[in-house]
């Protein structure tokens, strides 16, 4: 989808004739990432999806069963599947990263023969979690 041309023009002119602090300011209220001027922000720093830091978690339900998933906010991503999940589930591991998607599709595409039907959720082997708790 494209950006409407004067949007365009306007966040061109502000990077040139701004503070790098006022066209930041300008580009939220514009609705476009405080960082890279070009995607809609997606939480409340006004940063796009892939200029903010995200996280990488490995959550264990009492199935036996482990999730690898990602967020941008632990404890609220933890709250939203603890009502979802009618099983208890608990957090083994987490850890932040600039490339928080990339990663937790890599760790999909490493442990997928382990993956339960078409989910996030894996029966992992003890030496899997080690590995994703060493990260």
């Amino acid at each position: 989808m494209a950006k409407p041309k004067l949007l365009e023009i306007g966040l061109r002119d502000l990077r040139e004739e701004k503070t790098a602090t006022e066209a930041a300011r300008m580009a939220g209220q514009m609705g476009t990432c405080c960082k890279c001027f070009r995607y809609a922000p997606t939480d409340a720093n006004r940063l796009c999806r892939l200029c903010a830091q995200g996280y990488v978690y490995l959550l264990s339900a009492e199935n036996g069963y482990y999730k690898i998933g990602r967020t941008i906010n632990i404890q609220s991503r933890l709250r939203s599947l603890q009502r979802e999940f009618p099983l208890e589930i608990k957090l083994v591991h987490y850890f932040e990263c600039d490339d928080y998607i990339a990663t937790e599709s890599s760790l999909h595409k490493i442990y997928g023969a382990y993956r339960k039907g078409n989910t996030e959720w894996f029966a992992l082997p003890v030496g899997a979690v080690d590995k994703i708790c060493e990260m």
